[in-house]
């Protein structure tokens, strides 16, 4: 594995706001070695959507804030969020899930620690919420006590492996349940400190767990198993990303002073998940393997702008059916259909002004929309200028491009139909 060769881009989310003090940064030896091995690395505490970033007047607190749109310009290799997921007991995301999802499609990886037992009894129903995206969930039942449901999850303890106390584990890799694939994160790893675990109950990927020799679980003081590998970190695949759970206090000072281990072993996973993305963005990234081919309709005299949008589509690894030379048509609404209906998976009509008038606009609008609609092919609609979408289409999903850049378009197309599929794949 050849970790130490790869820099990347890092944004790493500190605990706290820094007008809290010297302790908003809880994993100062852990920064300062991402800071080492990042091309270029941003500190903050949280990200805002462009609108809420440009609202905000209290600037000592602003400082601490990045907004979408840095993001996006920074194009992270790597999140590191220490402190867990949400900035306050509302359940509001620190990286919004979707900014997360949207960097994470093109291979950025997101690592969310230190969500140990307080955290998980603190925001219980909001982890919950998060399952779909962690695709893990913390346990907090027993059937053994007959309780179904309680505040208080299920945590780790070690009695013969431990650094201060039983619930400060030292986790020995040989000892651990690890999925394969990330058994390489701990080839330079003999140990590593996990504080206030807690025992997951689902998970895709297993990135790390207690010792399944010595180590038990209990509930409220307890005992669940008196020998419980307590698996509690995960690893599940968004996009071309990755996202990390680690269900147990790992980046503070404190624990990296108990083990040394541990800022190695957390800049081997944030590196190791960074040259996976960059490997799954790789593999996605020929439009010819692409599942999607998408089928443009405009008018000619939009072809500049929409013939950057198909750069961005492409590039992004969706193909475009028609070639570069018949990629601008301008002919019969239902012609174009007809001839494209067995090859295309999606349809997107670009509207403006010049669409008014055109002979395809009133009697085969309908035509064309029920022949989609007979097909199961989806309709996305991109408004190039204030023009009226006409009454039949003006209910269909459709992208507002007013003074938007082609690449923001193409990128907004890509997503929409990434999640337009991902609906009606959990609709079966």
């Amino acid at each position: 594995m050849h970790l130490k060769k790869m820099k990347f881009r890092t944004i790493y989310l500190q605990k706290r706001l820094s007008i809290t003090g010297r302790n908003a940064l809880v994993g100062r030896a852990l920064f300062d070695k991402f800071k080492e091995l990042s091309e270029e690395i941003i500190l903050c505490h949280c990200i805002f959507n462009d609108d809420q970033y440009a609202n905000f007047k209290e600037l000592e607190v602003k400082r601490d804030i990045l907004s979408y749109s840095i993001v996006r310009e920074f194009k992270p290799n790597i999140i590191y969020l220490e402190g867990g997921l949400f900035l306050d007991r509302k359940g509001t995301w620190r990286i919004p899930k979707d900014i997360a999802l949207e960097v994470m499609d093109y291979g950025c990886s997101i690592v969310i620690a230190d969500v140990d037992s307080n955290e998980f009894m603190d925001n219980k129903e909001h982890y919950r919420n998060a399952s779909s995206f962690l695709n893990a969930t913390a346990l907090y039942h027993v059937a053994l006590y007959g309780i179904n449901d309680s505040k208080f999850p299920v945590y780790g303890l070690d009695a013969t492996r431990n650094w201060k106390g039983q619930r400060q584990i030292l986790c020995k890799p040989e000892k651990m349940i690890i999925s394969d694939w990330l058994r390489a994160i701990y080839s330079d790893i003999p140990e590593i400190i996990v504080g206030l675990p807690v025992r997951l109950s689902s998970w895709d990927s297993l990135l790390a767990s207690c010792n399944s020799d010595t180590s038990s679980t209990l509930h409220q003081d307890r005992w669940v198993e008196t020998i419980d590998s307590c698996p509690f970190g995960s690893v599940t695949q968004q996009g071309a990303g990755f996202v990390a759970l680690l269900a147990g206090a790992v980046s503070d000072d404190v624990w990296l002073s108990g083990c040394i281990h541990n800022t190695n072993w957390l800049t081997n996973i944030a590196r190791f998940l960074a040259n996976e993305g960059r490997i799954e963005q790789q593999r996605r990234i020929s439009h010819y393997k692409s599942p999607y081919s998408v089928f443009l309709s405009h008018r000619s005299t939009d072809k500049k702008f929409v013939r950057q949008v198909a750069d961005e589509i492409k590039s992004r690894g969706v193909r475009i059916w028609f070639d570069e030379e018949n990629l601008i048509p301008s002919q019969s609404l239902v012609e174009e259909i007809s001839c494209a209906l067995g090859k295309m998976t999606h349809f997107i009509l670009f509207w403006s002004i010049d669409c008014v008038g055109a002979r395809w606009v009133e009697r085969e609008m309908n035509s064309g929309i029920s022949q989609l609609i007979n097909h199961n092919i989806p309709l996305i609609i991109v408004r190039l200028d204030n023009t009226p979408i006409p009454p039949i289409i003006s209910d269909i999903y459709r992208i507002e491009s007013i003074g938007a850049k082609p690449k923001d378009v193409g990128r907004r197309i890509v997503d929409s139909i990434e999640r337009l599929s991902k609906l009606k794949r959990q609709s079966r």
